[in-house]
């Protein structure tokens, strides 16, 4: 059976890459208690493009959410939290 997964929190952490904006750590539990956090980063060129509105609505929506939208496509799918998203901007895409 598929575990499933529920997006609790985000929090906002500094940026590991200087082609990073903005990036947050996201926490998801499983039902048996599992807790993963997923690092989630905004590319600098994301955030360049979305002043022109020229950025995936994916991208622009982890922006409003704070990194927890990408996290809950990928749960709602029934895969477990990747470690790491990146969203540029085309979208957003889990990465290893």
């Amino acid at each position: 059976m598929t575990e499933k997964w529920r997006v609790r929190e985000s929090k906002r952490v500094t940026p590991e890459k200087k082609d990073v904006w903005a990036s947050w750590s996201v926490r998801s539990t499983a039902s048996d208690g599992r807790e993963v956090w997923t690092r989630v980063d905004v590319s600098r060129e994301a955030m360049n493009r979305l002043e022109r509105g020229d950025v995936a609505d994916a991208t622009r929506q982890a922006l409003r959410t704070q990194g927890r939208s990408p996290v809950e496509a990928a749960v709602k799918q029934g895969d477990d939290p990747p470690a790491r998203i990146v969203c540029t901007p085309t979208g957003c895409k889990a990465r290893a």
